[in-house]
């Protein structure tokens, strides 16, 4: 559980201008045109287009079996969502294994052969080796997988562990759970969506 003021961001809490705007390199997807680098404020490559931007993060292990099957369900909701709206970006914090690309790349040829959605851009994958990222915005003993979604002012709205935690095979992980995750993510996201345009039109 979070508790404000141990230096762990909580509900409510804005992600320090620093670490929010640092770029991180993006190991996958890495085809023409995709972002190598990413930063929290949804900003690609060192330049932002300006628009308000609402980021997903998803906290990811390698040797998680049920995770690799929870990260499949992750590209499939982050590529129909990003597909939708433009201002959602979602990022992948990967640790363990031997290549944060090849995973990235097996992650979404699972859920484009489990949800038939062709996976483009979306997550944008960063090898997260020194934890740092899990670091910033999740909660010891950082349960895995796990998810947070900050808005358009770096404010963290939301943090949640994934329906597979804690699941040891591929196959208790089930469709239903992973169905969930998306109702969820995108419950919150198009609540979110409903406020910035509110945010939008009380600032033009």
């Amino acid at each position: 559980e979070c508790t404000p003021g141990d230096g762990t961001l909580c509900v409510g809490d804005r992600v320090p201008l620093a670490d929010a705007s640092a770029f991180r390199a993006v190991c996958y997807p890495t085809v023409d045109g995709t972002a190598s680098s990413v930063a929290l404020t949804g900003a690609t490559d060192g330049v932002d287009d300006a628009a308000n931007k609402i980021v997903v993060i998803s906290n990811y292990y390698a040797g998680c079996n049920a995770g690799r099957r929870e990260a499949s369900a992750f590209a499939w909701i982050a590529q129909t969502l990003a597909d939708a709206h433009a201002n959602v970006r979602f990022v992948s914090g990967l640790k363990g294994g031997s290549s944060c690309a090849g995973w990235g790349a097996t992650y979404e040829s699972y859920a484009e052969n489990t949800w038939g959605v062709a996976i483009e851009q979306q997550p944008l994958t960063v090898y997260d080796d020194d934890s740092s990222l899990r670091d910033l915005l999740f909660t010891a003993p950082y349960p895995h997988p796990s998810y947070a979604i900050l808005d358009w002012n770096r404010t963290v709205r939301h943090k949640f562990v994934g329906p597979c935690c804690g699941y040891t095979s591929w196959s208790s992980c089930a469709l239903t759970e992973l169905e969930q995750l998306n109702r969820t993510i995108s419950g919150h996201v198009r609540a979110l969506l409903s406020e910035l345009a509110v945010y939008e039109g009380a600032n033009v």
